[in-house]
């Protein structure tokens, strides 16, 4: 039985001590962290490197106001264990107005599961195969996941998600730093 445990966490504005404290509080530590964006400089402040965590990022729309400019992208496509992950921030998709157009896009790449965050709201939607997506049935089933804000403020609890990929079979969860 292969397993791979992923947290997800976003929108950390700054805030490496809530970073830090999700880490450790993480009762099996991850193999990946899947960074959302806004807050890029912040996984310097993460020990991942004693604890061997692989880390993957996106560009968020509040990481381009440090100078240098982080270089990762707005949006990664990754498959770990079968699973194929579309991560984005989110603001290139306007998933404020509505997150549908981001769910067909990470659809049409071929996602099982589109991972953002930028709204610092939690949330999870499972699409079966065949629900229209921009008019276009999926092809096959679509978790979508935002684990909400790291950060915390802007009146949301301090969030992150975890995703466990066993065999082929995801399994997510939301989890709230109190």
């Amino acid at each position: 039985m292969t397993e791979h445990r992923i947290l997800v966490l976003s929108d950390s504005h700054g805030n490496t001590r809530n970073l830090r404290e999700i880490l450790a509080r993480q009762v099996q530590k991850p193999h990946i962290i899947l960074f959302l964006g806004d807050g890029l400089r912040d996984l310097g402040y993460l020990d991942t490197e004693a604890d061997r965590i692989s880390v993957f990022a996106v560009k968020g729309n509040c990481d381009y106001y440090f100078t240098p400019v982080p270089c990762e992208p707005e949006e990664r496509l990754l498959t770990v264990g079968n699973v194929t992950i579309c991560m984005m921030h989110g603001h290139t998709h306007n998933v404020k107005g509505d997150w549908h157009p981001a769910a067909a896009h990470a659809a049409r790449k071929g996602a099982d599961v589109l991972l953002f965050g930028h709204t610092h709201q939690r949330m999870e939607k499972r699409l079966p195969a065949g629900k229209l997506l921009g008019g276009v049935p999926l092809e096959k089933p679509l978790t979508v996941l935002n684990p909400g804000t790291a950060g915390g403020g802007w009146g949301q609890e301090a969030s992150f998600a975890t995703l466990t990929v066993r065999d082929g079979k995801l399994l997510c969860a939301h989890g709230i730093l109190s």
